[in-house]
């Protein structure tokens, strides 16, 4: 009864935020638990990602190449609702300063950072703070050396997860497992890390310092 209760606040705070990625991720969290509760005791990580890596590479491409003609077929916003020109946006703004970035929240805090919201109509008269992408807006901020150090992070904290959960503690290492895989679903559409709420940041170290 608690189990059913504490999901649906959830469910219901999802639905009543009004965000298109928050419903995407009940969906997500929904199936990935079972599925994650039989197969992590049973496959060991290398077998896993043996199987998972081709096949989401797969999965990738079909999407990249489908995403647009089936948005636009379901009356969707193709751009999803400006984030992939934003990311151009942001590739851009790496690519001028990469090694160090241009400081955190350094690019919206110069006179280059009024430009999108200028030129994004689906941001009009919104002012951009950010590049929607977690991966992108470290890339941004701190340069491919701050962003090798979030990989790093998520990398080796997803796997420690895996780990504990198959030699330690089933539930401890699933849950620890379960947040870092939202974490990488959303990760691409969503500014989740080194960011002003920083709930995001504060998770993933707790994570990395408790599994270290």
């Amino acid at each position: 009864l608690r189990r059913v209760l504490i999901v649906g606040t959830f469910v219901l705070f999802a639905l009543l935020a009004g965000s298109a990625t928050g419903v995407l991720l009940v969906a997500a969290a929904v199936v990935l638990v079972p599925i994650a509760r039989l197969v992590v005791p049973r496959v060991p990580l290398g077998g896993l990602l043996a199987v998972g890596v081709p096949l989401g590479v797969v999965i990738g491409a079909v999407a990249w190449q489908a995403w647009v003609p089936v948005l636009e077929l379901v009356g969707r916003d193709p751009t999803l609702t400006g984030r992939t020109i934003l990311w151009e946006w942001g590739i851009q703004a790496i690519a001028e300063r990469p090694v160090l970035g241009w400081g955190f929240t350094g690019y919206f805090s110069s006179p280059y950072g009024e430009l999108p919201s200028l030129y994004v109509p689906q941001f009009d008269n919104y002012e951009i703070s950010h590049f929607h992408n977690s991966y992108i807006q470290t890339g941004v901020d701190l340069g491919v050396v701050g962003l090798l150090i979030l990989l790093a992070l998520l990398v080796y904290t997803t796997v420690k997860s895996y780990a504990h959960a198959r030699s330690h503690d089933v539930d401890v290492g699933l849950g620890a497992l379960m947040v870092l895989v939202i974490f990488l679903i959303a990760s691409p559409t969503e500014f989740l890390f080194l960011n002003y709420n920083y709930f995001g940041s504060f998770a993933l170290f707790t994570l990395f310092f408790s599994l270290f």
